[in-house]
């Protein structure tokens, strides 16, 4: 009963840990194991790049999955193949019924994985480091990454993966981004979220970029702004 007990809590651990970005390292028992894959760095023609195993769900540090992670190919027995941006270009994993997906990008010149928060016309992607708050607290601070998969012409740079250089004004970043709905870009306030933490504008990101792509841009809201 009781290892039953300890194992459900671990596996909660992984989903909480990145979802709350506490640092918390979770006590250093067996390897927890879920259903998960990875992404071949090169693939022949007509191959299947994605290899489905399992993936360790509670390494010591939860950063660690942004720079590596642990993976069991079943067809090759229970041992846990220590992976990173050299083997595999992009895994995920299901935890406490949430899925992550984690892609390679590139972040200042080196290839790291970032989890995929929003996928759709506007992508968004973070990555989770040690670093400090505002009052100069040990902090777990997070980078966020944007992309416009649609951009084209003039607004082609867009496609690219850019970096939010200061959390602090990343209204004004997205403004490029989010001009064909200016309505709903204009409803993002910077005041509303923790400014001491990157939790608040992680969470803010998310529920306003997911709503820019289901709306899909809307032109007719843009018009009504500049009359």
């Amino acid at each position: 009963m009781k290892h039953s007990l300890l194992t459900t809590v671990l596996v909660l651990s992984a989903s909480l840990l990145l979802a709350q970005g506490k640092k918390t390292k979770v006590a250093k028992m067996e390897p927890v194991l879920e259903g998960g894959y990875y992404l071949l760095l090169k693939s022949k023609k007509g191959q299947n790049d994605t290899v489905k195993g399992k993936i360790q769900t509670n390494p010591d540090d939860f950063l660690e999955f942004y720079k590596k992670f642990g993976f069991v190919d079943p067809k090759k027995g229970p041992k846990i193949t220590p992976m990173d941006t050299k083997k595999a270009r992009g895994y995920g994993f299901t935890s406490s019924g949430v899925m992550h997906h984690f892609e390679t990008i590139d972040d200042d010149g080196v290839p790291s994985y970032a989890e995929c928060l929003v996928r759709g016309r506007i992508n968004l992607y973070e990555i989770r480091y040690d670093g400090e708050d505002l009052k100069g607290e040990p902090a777990v601070c997070s980078y966020f990454f944007v992309q416009d998969t649609r951009a084209e012409g003039k607004d082609a740079p867009l496609k690219d993966l850019k970096k939010i250089k200061m959390n602090r004004f990343y209204k004004k970043f997205l403004k490029d981004y989010m001009k064909d709905n200016k309505t709903l870009w204009e409803e993002m306030d910077k005041e509303l979220w923790d400014k001491e933490h990157d939790e608040g504008l992680r969470k803010y990101l998310i529920k306003y970029l997911n709503e820019f792509n289901r709306e899909g841009g809307n032109p007719a809201a843009s018009e009504d702004t500049e009359e």
